[in-house]
């Protein structure tokens, strides 16, 4: 019988790649550094979606989102697609390690994929609900009551949920809990879930995925103007873009001492060496240098493009930097690979990567501003639509789904609005034609000339 490594599969929530130092000496992250020091280390890694759903979907199939079909429409937003993971037809990672005789545990800081989602699918533990007050309020009223709770966007929101639907009798045990909430913005779970593998041991061999959600927002608050700021309502403010930023980065801080606490357990417990590792992020998030606080609808390399770190077992022990494109999508075949006996990594460097996005996933009617989001309706045509983007060969494209190029790159360098893109790039994205209502231009039309 072949030996299996065991699997650690991680994945820090919204960081984008310049969040850590390898990419970013701005930047401390010493333990990321330390573990990149065993591993491989991809410069070019592409979030197939900007938002957490679809993406994590992707790395769990292997397939884009076009293909397994969870992600956001016009009509369908994240309170539609919850629970959906369960009708994806493609086999996940953790089904298949569970296959051929892997224990499967999941930790998941991030409720949208929680337990009961569908992510948990093939696990045999699967634990969730980390963060603060969703944790405390599954405790106290169930997860039923959590999860229809952690549909809501703000604190203010959950908590006038709370009120409303709550037990009477528990109400003070909340509000005291929601009092302390500011807390609860800078503490998601990292910490009890790293005490949980420091008291664990599991069967080998063992596949273990865990979700951070230190990086995600809110940082200091919850940014309550996102979408008024992104109609054109009320902009925001200056001042609470520089806070945030800095807010953001510091984060990494949180993610680097996890990794060094969980290098340290695995060392102690003489299984790192013989143990993949991956470290990789689902999305970025955009700090409005585009004018977009956030993450999800849009394709820019703040929201796509993701750090990717693979320390192999000890019999493939590789040390060097990956400048191909590679798509978070490889994930899947990379682990599949590896317990396989073949090549574990494989990155074809021909091969186009791409990133999809599909408009906007929150559900704006709840919004005090949704009637005049929805009385512009040529602006909301223009945002909540869906985008490809494609990168190949040093160059970036973004086309919306109306064939409207709305970014073009060659070599990092944004071009003008009258550079045509390379031709090459409108035929690898012809794979779209007639997908999902998507739009591109023949190459005999002059957009393309």
């Amino acid at each position: 019988m072949k030996e299996l490594p065991n699997i650690i599969f991680i994945v820090a929530d919204t960081m984008r790649k310049d969040a850590i130092s390898l990419y970013n000496k701005s930047v401390n992250t010493p333990n990321i550094e330390k573990l990149a020091e065993d591993s491989i280390i991809f410069n070019n890694a592409i979030a197939s979606a900007p938002w957490t759903v679809p993406s994590h979907a992707s790395m769990f199939t292997g397939k884009y989102p076009s293909e397994h079909g969870l992600h956001e429409t016009k009509d369908k937003k994240l309170g539609d697609i919850i629970k959906n993971m369960n009708n994806v037809k493609y086999e996940t990672i953790s089904e298949y390690l569970k296959s051929i005789g892997y224990t499967t545990i999941g930790f998941s800081a991030n409720n949208t994929i929680g337990a009961g989602t569908g992510f948990d699918r093939g696990f045999d533990i699967y634990m969730s609900g980390f963060t603060g007050m969703d944790n405390y309020i599954s405790r106290l009223f169930g997860e039923d009551f959590a999860k229809n709770m952690s549909k809501y966007n703000s604190y203010p929101a959950k908590l006038l949920y709370i009120l409303k639907n709550a037990e009477h009798n528990k109400l003070s045990g909340i509000i005291k809990s929601y009092a302390k909430s500011r807390n609860m913005l800078t503490y998601k779970g990292s910490d009890d879930i790293i005490n949980m593998l420091e008291t664990s041991s599991w069967k080998t061999p063992f596949f273990l995925f865990i979700n951070l959600m230190e990086m995600h927002g809110p940082y200091f608050t919850n940014c309550k103007d996102q979408f008024d700021d992104l109609f054109g309502i009320k902009p925001i403010k200056n001042a609470y873009v520089e806070k945030s930023r800095l807010a953001y980065y510091r984060r990494s801080s949180i993610i680097d001492n996890f990794i060094g606490r969980l290098v340290d357990i695995l060392k102690k417990t003489g299984i790192y060496t013989d143990t993949l590792v991956i470290f990789t992020s689902d999305h970025g998030q955009a700090l409005h240098e585009r004018n977009f606080q956030g993450h999800g609808i849009y394709l820019y390399d703040e929201l796509t493009r993701i750090p990717l770190i693979i320390k192999l077992p000890h019999k493939y022990n590789k040390h060097y930097f990956d400048d191909a494109y590679v798509s978070n999508t490889e994930i899947y075949s990379i682990i599949k690979n590896i317990t396989n006996g073949n090549t574990p990594v494989q990155v074809d460097s021909s091969r186009p990567v791409f990133s999809e996005s599909y408009g906007i996933f929150s559900d704006l009617r709840p919004h005090k501003n949704y009637e005049i989001f929805s009385h512009n309706r040529e602006l909301m045509n223009a945002i909540d639509i869906p985008r490809k983007a494609i990168y190949y060969k040093d160059s970036k494209l973004v086309i919306s789904s109306i064939g409207e190029i709305e970014e073009y790159m060659e070599k990092d360098n944004t071009k003008p609005d009258n550079i045509k893109p390379d031709p090459e790039l409108l035929d690898e994205l012809n794979l779209f034609t007639g997908n999902e209502s998507f739009v591109i231009h023949s190459r005999s039309d002059n957009l393309y000339k």
